[in-house]
């Protein structure tokens, strides 16, 4: 697997994914909790994010949305990587893992300048 730096960013991203995986499931009409447990255990809207604040969890999703906008190879490098289930809408091109490199930066500077 591809070692991206700054490894923070890479966890952020791993979050931002899953969490993105968990709303594709919504939408597709599976359940938040499996029925069995439900009123088991009390359900949470709040993502775990081992140890990262709000402002960080939220930087990472902005940083995300401001490269989709403007540089959409980047983003698509990026997403095939985090979001595999995407990989068949987004096709792989040349210089893609460049890109995600590049991407991971490009997120991490979004991010340090914002909570700078």
């Amino acid at each position: 697997m591809t070692k991206l730096n700054p490894p923070w960013a890479e966890e952020l991203l791993r979050n931002w994914a899953e969490d993105g995986w968990r709303e594709a499931q919504i939408d597709l009409g599976l359940p938040k909790v499996c029925p069995s447990f439900r009123g088991l255990t009390e359900i949470s809207d709040e993502v775990d994010v081992g140890g990262y604040s709000p402002a960080e969890v939220k930087a990472i999703a902005a940083a995300v949305d401001h490269i989709k906008l403007t540089s959409p190879d980047h983003y698509r490098a990026l997403s095939r990587h985090f979001r595999p289930w995407t990989r068949g809408q987004m096709q792989h091109e040349t210089g893609d893992d460049l890109r995600l490199q590049e991407a991971v930066q490009m997120i991490a500077d979004y991010v340090d300048k914002t909570l700078g």
